[in-house]
């Protein structure tokens, strides 16, 4: 696990400088060569006050460090954190005064967050940066925050980093361990995560959920289950979700074959440009499954869909051009670079 934090310079630099000028003060108190009969009871009190002083200064400004601390922003999680800290600067920096939030600047193996009027560093806009390190894999914590999760995590595996009231944390979790990015493919570790997720309605996990039992990874296969979980999805807008449900009317998978809804669930994940329902609608256009074959359309959505790089799109679409005529490829290819123009719309 790696994490950035606050850097403890100036905690050292207050000690030291408490340090210094207790010592000066006292120094000085002992070389006072005024009479030191008349006035020894002056140099007593000239001391205590000097060390009151002093010891109020210190605790003073040990109470600001800790303040400080408190309010730091804290990363934590796996990875190259440092390298994924500057990417998302970069990728939330921002020219505009109207930029909020704290400066990011790396101190060594740490990440040092200066509020953005104490001046210094590159000004980002801070929404952004925290969505980028969150899609990372990043959970976020402040000081106080921070001792509340160490507290709750003291029985929990260091690997375990996601914070359990953030659901898009927990759906990132759950993906790296479905997909094996950055940690062992664990498709039961996956489950796990996806249901902390689903359980605060975050659509992405409800998808993938579904994806695990719809091919038996770490719950056992069950077409039922994953429906129930792409409807909750595709209900949230979820075009993965969508597509999924499309292709399970398709096939006849937990639910009875039905060609005209599975091109209506297509047709909904197509509006927001999904590859996977444009490969299935040409290729039922292809082979003439539930609707009347038509090359022309077949060659349209296979095209958009490989455009996207759906390889099996583009394999589909070479099959089916040597079937043309000359006046067909030449519709299909019109009707193509249409589609695209509009971006899948009104097709």
């Amino acid at each position: 696990m790696t994490r950035l934090l606050l850097a403890s310079v100036p905690s050292i630099t207050v000690i030291v400088l408490c340090t210094l000028l207790l010592t000066g003060c006292s120094s000085l108190l002992i070389h006072d060569d005024d009479n030191i009969a008349v006035v020894a009871g002056k140099v007593a009190v000239r001391t205590v006050n000097c060390a009151l002083t002093i010891f109020g200064f210190c605790m003073s400004e040990w109470w600001f460090m800790q303040d400080a601390y408190n309010s730091t922003l804290v990363w934590y999680g796996n990875g190259d954190i440092n390298g994924d800290n500057y990417k998302c600067q970069q990728e939330a920096s921002s020219s505009s005064s109207g930029a909020t939030g704290y400066i990011h600047m790396p101190v060594g193996a740490n990440v040092m967050s200066i509020p953005m009027d104490s001046g210094g560093g590159r000004q980002i806009n801070q929404q952004l940066y925290h969505s980028c390190m969150r899609a990372r894999g990043y959970t976020l914590h402040d000081g106080y925050e921070l001792n509340r999760w160490r507290e709750n995590q003291a029985n929990v595996s260091v690997s375990t980093t996601q914070s359990e009231q953030d659901a898009n944390a927990q759906f990132n979790r759950g993906a790296m361990y479905h997909l094996g990015q950055g940690v062992t493919q664990d498709y039961a570790q996956a489950r796990q995560w996806y249901e902390k997720a689903v359980a605060q309605g975050n659509a992405n996990a409800q998808a993938n959920l579904g994806t695990l039992y719809l091919n038996g990874q770490g719950v056992p296969q069950d077409y039922a289950q994953a429906r129930q979980w792409y409807e909750k999805a595709a209900a949230q807008g979820n075009a993965n979700a969508q597509a999924n449900l499309g292709t399970l009317y398709l096939n006849g998978q937990g639910v009875p074959q039905d060609y005209a809804l599975a091109r209506q669930w297509y047709a909904k994940a197509i509006a927001q440009g999904n590859a996977d329902a444009q490969f299935y609608l040409g290729w039922m256009y292809a082979y003439g499954q539930g609707i009347p074959q038509d090359l022309v359309q077949a060659y349209l959505w296979l095209s958009v869909a490989a455009a996207q790089n759906n390889k099996v799109a583009a394999q589909e679409r070479d099959k089916i051009v040597i079937k043309m005529t000359p006046a067909q490829l030449a519709d299909a290819q019109r009707l193509t670079q249409q589609c695209q123009a509009r971006q899948f719309k009104a097709c």
